[in-house]
């Protein structure tokens, strides 16, 4: 699954979260972690993708990684953190797709770690 979904994210195979940017990744972090609008159960791919990925690249950032080789490290947090999340999301009743989530959760990684330059 992980491997399909970085597949998917780094591919070019029609997987693409549009225009999304560094603060609009942080928005879906927000969303999730909000007390207001916390409920998982009805957040999308993208959201749950998103709001990984920054959670991920929080962590990074504090451990000091920003060499290029660190970016596998990134990708790998973030899907972690990702399918940590969807299983959350799909114990609420939730219905995204895990490799969608996943998927996303590695593109908004790299969006980040590129932003980080």
């Amino acid at each position: 699954m992980f491997s399909s979904a970085l597949k998917m994210a780094t591919g070019g195979s029609g997987f693409n979260m549009g225009n999304a940017d560094h603060s609009t990744i942080k928005e879906s972090y927000d969303k999730i972690n909000s007390g207001s609008d916390g409920d998982l159960k009805n957040k999308s791919e993208q959201t749950l993708g998103m709001a990984s990925a920054y959670k991920a690249f929080q962590t990074f950032q504090e451990g000091g990684g920003n060499k290029s080789g660190d970016k596998n490290k990134l990708i790998a947090m973030a899907m972690s953190h990702a399918q940590d999340m969807y299983t959350s999301h799909s114990n609420k009743g939730g219905n995204a797709n895990q490799q969608d989530t996943l998927a996303t959760a590695a593109q908004a990684a790299l969006r980040l770690f590129e932003s980080a330059k």
